[in-house]
């Protein structure tokens, strides 16, 4: 069976982490794969990110903090 893993952010954590990570929005879009509407909905918490955008953000995380 496969193990499924989703996290949970809030548009505000979004934004919080991109910029924590040194991101600019143009980058970030880039890393998730998603259109610059996009991104705006999602740190303006109208619109959740998919598990697999979930997923880039966490992998993208632990390289930046070395986990």
């Amino acid at each position: 069976m496969q193990k499924i893993e989703f996290y949970l952010f809030t548009g505000d954590e979004i934004s919080k982490l991109r910029e924590k990570m040194g991101l600019s929005k143009d980058s970030f879009k880039h890393l998730l794969n998603i259109t610059e509407f996009r991104l705006k909905q999602i740190e303006a918490g109208k619109k959740d990110l998919t598990p697999e955008q979930s997923k880039l953000l966490v992998d993208a995380l632990k390289k930046t903090i070395q986990i």
